[in-house]
C-alpha cells in the first residue's frame, strides 16, 4: 500500500498568527512511511479540527470506521502553515496527545472530570512550568499540605505531577515534599508509572546527597517499572550505560504450534499451522492474548482500533485469533461494545479457548490484552497494545519483507 495514494487533497497556506490551540491535539510520534508522513506532517504539528469539529471532541477511530473520508485542519508551527488535508478513512500513523491548552481548559471547567493521564505527555516533554500551572488547578496546595501533616492524604495524582514540576523548576525541597506526601497516601491505587516517578525523584535526591550507588539502584528500579526516555537519559548520564527495553518477541519465530477449540462465535479446532499456510506474503495474522480475562476495558479499546485497522488494511490483515483461558463473559456490557460492532460489521471473531494457559506460558505477555503480529513464515513482527502508529510499522515491515 502506497501511503500517498490515500491522500485525497492537501491545501497548505501561510498562517500569519498562532491559532487558538484549545481543544487541539499534538502529533507526539509519527511512523515512517505512514499516511501522516506522506502528507508532509511532522512531530509537533497541531491538529486543530477533524471533520470540521474541534479535534479533541472527535472520536477519530470511530470516524475512521464510519466515514468514507476524513478531513483535518493542521497547524504546523515550525513552518507557520495551515494545512487542509482530506484522506481516505485510514489511520494517519501517529500518536496524538492533548495540547497543554486543551488539558488546562479541562481542569478549568471541572477538575474532578479532567483526566490526570493527560499530564503524562507534559511531564514527558519536561515542560515543568506548564505542568505546575495545570496540575495545581486540581487542588488547594495549602489544604494538601495540611492533610499530609495529618496523615490524611487523599489519592491525587495531580499532586505528584505538581511536586515533579516544582522539583524540575529548582524548588527541590517543596517538590520532594509533595512527592513524598503523595507517596504516603493510598499506595494501593498507584500505577506503575506513578511508582516509577516517585522512585525517579527519590533517586535524584539520593544523588544530590552524594549517594550515587543508591541513586543508580533506585533509578534502575524506576526504569524497570516504566521504560521512559527521561529515566533512561539520567541512567546514561550516571553510569555511561545505555539502558534499553527490548520487547521479547519481535524478530523471533513463533515456534509453538497450537490447535484450540473455537468458542462462542463458531466451533471446531483452529490450528496456527493451517492458518499461516493460507496466508500470502503480504498478509499478517494478529494474535490477541487475553489470559485469564474474557474481556476488559483495554480489550474493548483495542477492538475499536482493530475495527479501524481491519477496514483500512482489510487485504493485509488475514485474521485475528483472540485467545482466552476463561470463556465466561463478565456482566459488563461496556467491555464487549466494540467486539459486538466487529461481529456486526466483519462477521464472527475467531475466539479460541486455551484452558491450560499454553499461550500465556509460552509468550509471557506483559499485559491483557497483548497483541502479536505474525507473517506467513510465523515471524513475529510486533508485540504490544497496537495503536495507530504501530499498525503502520507493521505494514512497513511486511513491505520490507517483500510485499508490494
Amino acid at each position: 500500500m502506497n501511503a500517498s495514494d490515500l491522500i485525497r487533497s492537501i491545501e497548505p497556506s501561510p498562517s500569519t498568527s498562532v491559532p487558538v490551540l484549545e481543544e487541539s491535539l499534538i502529533i507526539d510520534k509519527l511512523a515512517p512511511g505512514s499516511l501522516a508522513e506522506a502528507s508532509g506532517l511532522e512531530t509537533g504539528d497541531v491538529i486543530l479540527k477533524i471533520l470540521d469539529q474541534p479535534a479533541n471532541n472527535v472520536d477519530l477511530l470511530q470516524a475512521l470506521i464510519e466515514y468514507d473520508s476524513v478531513s483535518y485542519l493542521v497547524y504546523q508551527p515550525g513552518k507557520h502553515t495551515l494545512v487542509k488535508l482530506i484522506t481516505e478513512p485510514v489511520p494517519l500513523g501517529v500518536v496524538l496527545v492533548k495540547s497543554n491548552e486543551t488539558v488546562l481548559a479541562a481542569y478549568r471547567r471541572n477538575p474532578d472530570e479532567a483526566e490526570y493521564e493527560d499530564l503524562y505527555p507534559i511531564w514527558n516533554r519536561a515542560e515543568a512550568e506548564a505542568l505546575k500551572n495545570i496540575s495545581r488547578k486540581a487542588f488547594n496546595p495549602l489544604k494538601m499540605k495540611l492533610l499530609s501533616m495529618m496523615n490524611r492524604m487523599p489519592y491525587s495524582p495531580e499532586y505528584l505531577f505538581y511536586g515533579a514540576a516544582l522539583y524540575d523548576l529548582g524548588d527541590r525541597q517543596s517538590g520532594i515534599a509533595a512527592i513524598r506526601a503523595f507517596d504516603g497516601g493510598e499506595s494501593d491505587t498507584y500505577s506503575m508509572q506513578q511508582n516509577a516517578m516517585v522512585n525517579y525523584y527519590e533517586a535524584r535526591e539520593l544523588l544530590a546527597a552524594g549517594g550515587k550507588d543508591a541513586a543508580v539502584e533506585l533509578m534502575e528500579e524506576a526504569f524497570s517499572l516504566w521504560h521512559h526516555a527521561r529515566i533512561q537519559k539520567d541512567l546514561l548520564d550516571l553510569t555511561g550505560q545505555h539502558y534499553e527495553y527490548v520487547r521479547q518477541w519481535p524478530g523471533k519465530t513463533f515456534e509453538m504450534e497450537y490447535e484450540l477449540e473455537q468458542i462462542e462465535f463458531g466451533s471446531g479446532l483452529v490450528s496456527l499451522n493451517e492458518t499461516t499456510s493460507k496466508m500470502a506474503d503480504d498478509q499478517v495474522l494478529l494474535i490477541c492474548i487475553l489470559g485469564g480475562y474474557r474481556a476488559n476495558y483495554f480489550y474493548n479499546s483495542f477492538m475499536q482500533r482493530f475495527l479501524a485497522f481491519k477496514k483500512s488494511f482489510k487485504d493485509r490483515i488475514f485474521d485475528m485469533h483472540v485467545i482466552t483461558s476463561d470463556p465466561e463473559k463478565v456482566n459488563h456490557p461496556g467491555f464487549f461494545y466494540y467486539e459486538n460492532q466487529a461481529v456486526n460489521l466483519l462477521g464472527p471473531i475467531t475466539l479460541l479457548h486455551d484452558p491450560d494457559w499454553l499461550l500465556v506460558d509460552y509468550l509471557e505477555p506483559h499485559s491483557s490484552p497483548t497483541v502479536y503480529a505474525l507473517n506467513n513464515q510465523r515471524q513475529i513482527l510486533y508485540e504490544g497494545e497496537m495503536n495507530e502508529y504501530d499498525i503502520w510499522r507493521i505494514m512497513n515491515d511486511l513491505a520490507a519483507n517483500g510485499a508490494n
